[in-house]
C-alpha cells in the first residue's frame, strides 16, 4: 500500500506540515514501561513515511513541487492529516528533471481524526 499523504510534526514546539508517502502501516503493542508515559500498555498504530523534500512549503496556500525524497521516518499514525495527490511535471526546457507537484486540498475545517474505539460489553452482542 502506497498512498500520498500530507502530516503534520512537533518541530520545536511548532507544528510544521511535511508531505510524503506512506509505505507501511504497523500495530505496535506498547509495553506497561513508564518510558512510555501515558501511552505504556497501549496499542499504537505507526506509520512507515518517506518525505518529500518541499523546503517547508505549504501546498493548501502556495504552489509546491519536489523532486527529492528523504529518508524514511516511522511516526504515529495520528500526525497524518490528509490523503493528497501530485502530478508529474517537467521543468519545460529539455533535459531538465522531472519533478513532482503536490495537489492538496485539504483545509484547517476537514482533518482526519484518530479515535480509539470503546470496548463492547457481552450486552451489546445479545
Amino acid at each position: 500500500m502506497t498512498s500520498r499523504s500530507q502530516f503534520e510534526l512537533i518541530v520545536f514546539d511548532n507544528p510544521k506540515v511535511l508531505y510524503g508517502r506512506v509505505e507501511k502501516i504497523m500495530e505496535c503493542q506498547l509495553p506497561h514501561d513508564p518510558v512510555f508515559g501515558v501511552f505504556k500498555g497501549k496499542l499504537r498504530l505507526l506509520a512507515h513515511i518517506t518525505p518529500c523534500k518541499t523546503d517547508g512549503k505549504d501546498a493548501t496556500q502556495e504552489l509546491t513541487a519536489y523532486h527529492i525524497e528523504t529518508a524514511g521516518i516511522v511516526t504515529d499514525l495520528s500526525t497524518i492529516r490528509a490523503v493528497v495527490g501530485r502530478v508529474q511535471t517537467t521543468g519545460g526546457a529539455p533535459g531538465t528533471q522531472k519533478h513532482w507537484g503536490i495537489i492538496d486540498r485539504s483545509s484547517a475545517l476537514v482533518r482526519a481524526t484518530f479515535e480509539e474505539d470503546e470496548e463492547s460489553s457481552d450486552d451489546d452482542n445479545e
